[in-house]
């Protein structure tokens, strides 16, 4: 009981004065105790260094709007056939289209996105395309969320032929080796640098790679893996962005096959690379 209230001890009341007196003391005791419209409260959050850390995105979507995304696509369409459009979560208004019959699938990351779900890829057949042309991109970065079980295909990539795998330049590529490593690939010398770890173990995992004037970088949930500062330039052709299949012949280490076998979902380009920073923001967004 706070001060206000006395802490005397009273002498017997009677009658009318009595019971004034009583029902005065039980309101000072409830106005003491029940917070009103003016209480307030404080609350501490404790870690290792007492500290308090902020994400500047709080969604999948703002992270790829805010650090400038050519196309984003989140790959929750449910496409019911051949040709579907996969919707753009940029304002940039650069669909894709999905080939063969993808299936929808209720397995998805980025909970706070409106957007749920993900794209099976049955690793025979399906894929996506970005159909605008891109002309020889030196810096760009891409980005993809993906699960799988299987060591095989490409998860996305660039060539110069939009449809099918017959194209004469291919590069600029993250696939699965058949060891379950991931594999980021650049330039006509087959240059690829390559994950210590393998991500065939059926959990979402993200997949970011760069290139630029400080050289490939791939990323796997937000920590760097594998670097090559010495190469800082891919093939020059104008070419198309796809997910989930793409040619490899001729390159190593080799995949157990072209197209990707599970789930994928927003699936994006950057015509900038992402600083690690940035990946690790993405990275906590979609979790």
């Amino acid at each position: 009981m706070s001060a206000g209230c006395g802490r005397r001890v009273l002498s017997p009341l009677r009658g009318l004065w009595g019971a004034v007196a009583l029902l005065g003391l039980a309101l000072c005791v409830v106005l003491t105790t029940v917070p009103g419209s003016t209480a307030a409260f404080t609350a501490q959050v404790t870690n290792t260094g007492d500290t308090v850390g902020t994400n500047r995105y709080f969604t999948c979507q703002d992270a790829v709007r805010g650090d400038g995304a050519y196309f984003a696509h989140p790959l929750d369409d449910n496409p019911p056939n051949n040709q579907a459009t996969a919707r753009d979560a940029t304002l940039n208004n650069r669909p894709g289209t999905y080939r063969n019959a993808a299936a929808h699938s209720t397995l998805g990351v980025c909970p706070r996105d409106t957007s749920a779900g993900s794209t099976t890829f049955d690793g025979s057949s399906d894929y996506v395309t970005m159909p605008d042309a891109w002309t020889n991109p030196q810096t760009f970065s891409t980005e993809v969320w993906f699960r799988t079980t299987s060591a095989q295909g490409v998860l996305v990539g660039f060539s110069n032929s939009l449809l099918g795998l017959v194209s004469l330049n291919y590069d600029r590529h993250v696939y699965l080796a058949s060891t379950g490593q991931l594999v980021f690939g650049v330039g006509s010398g087959n240059t690829t640098v390559v994950s210590p770890g393998t991500y065939t173990d059926g959990s979402w995992h993200q997949a970011v790679a760069t290139l630029g004037s400080t050289g490939m970088r791939l990323y796997v949930d937000g920590a760097l893996v594998a670097s090559n500062t010495a190469v800082t330039a891919a093939q020059s052709y104008t070419g198309y962005w796809r997910f989930a299949a793409g040619p490899l012949t001729g390159w190593s280490p080799a995949s157990g096959g072209s197209y990707f076998r599970g789930q994928l979902a927003w699936g994006a380009a950057y015509p900038t690379t992402l600083s690690a920073s940035d990946v690790a923001v993405h990275y906590a967004a979609g979790r």
